[in-house]
């Protein structure tokens, strides 16, 4: 998350590691943004078809884990976030489909 061009913003120079406040800030946007995506996506589908979507989801993850070479623990930790993300979309879908 390097940034090449942080000195042609205009105002004083930025720093080319963002600060963790701007890495929580972007990680927390994307959560919100994955968990509503998702618990739109899991409002279409009845129950069987919540649990192929997820596990179609759950691989991809692994896929994508695997590509990037992250090692085991990694992998594991990965799936452990993925796996609240989808419990938590899925309660959301629950509670917003009733």
């Amino acid at each position: 998350m390097l940034r090449g061009k942080r000195d042609s913003f205009g105002g004083s120079p930025g720093h080319p590691i963002p600060s963790m406040d701007e890495v929580g800030g972007r990680t927390l946007i994307l959560r919100v943004v994955a968990i509503a995506a998702l618990a739109r996506l899991l409002k279409r589908y009845d129950e069987r078809g919540r649990a192929t979507l997820v596990a179609a989801l759950r691989r991809a993850t692994k896929r994508k884990c695997e590509q990037a070479n992250l090692n085991e623990a990694d992998i594991a930790a990965a799936s452990e976030y993925a796996q609240a993300l989808f419990e938590e979309a899925s309660a959301r879908a629950d509670r917003d489909h009733s």
